[in-house]
C-alpha cells in the first residue's frame, strides 16, 4: 500500500524491455563488439517478469517480511549473468573491497 515507492502499471513491460535489450544486443553484434554466439546467449525470449516474495524475519517482533526479488528468466537475466562473469575477476576474492564506483573504475583500469 506504499504509493510513494510503488505504483501500479497499466500493462506488463516485460515484452517491451525484452525487445529493447534485443535491439541493443543486435547493435553490438553489428558493431562487431559481440559475436553471433555471444549475442544468442545474451538474448532472452519468452521472458517472465521478476517475481517478488517475502522471507520472514523471525528474529524481529511481528515477524515482518524481507522483500526478495527474483529476476531469474527476466529479460535482463542473461545480460546480468554475463556482466557478473566479466566483473567478478576485476573485483577479486581477497580481503579487499570496493569503496565506491570511482574506486572500482581505478581497479578495473589496472587490469585492461
Amino acid at each position: 500500500m506504499d504509493d510513494k515507492t510503488y505504483r501500479p502499471l497499466n500493462r506488463d513491460p516485460t515484452t517491451s524491455l525484452e525487445n529493447k535489450i534485443g535491439k541493443a544486443i543486435n547493435e553490438l553484434k553489428e558493431q562487431n563488439k559481440l559475436n553471433i554466439k555471444q549475442a544468442t546467449q545474451l538474448t532472452h525470449r519468452n521472458s517472465l517478469s521478476p517475481r517478488i516474495y517475502g522471507l520472514p524475519k523471525l528474529h524481529k517482533e511481528g515477524i515482518p517480511l524481507r522483500p526478495i526479488v527474483s529476476s531469474i528468466n527476466s529479460p535482463s537475466y542473461n545480460l546480468a549473468r554475463h556482466l557478473a562473469d566479466l566483473l567478478t575477476p576485476l573485483s577479486g576474492k581477497g580481503m579487499s573491497y570496493i569503496k565506491n564506483s570511482q574506486h572500482f573504475v581505478e581497479r578495473a583500469r589496472r587490469y585492461q
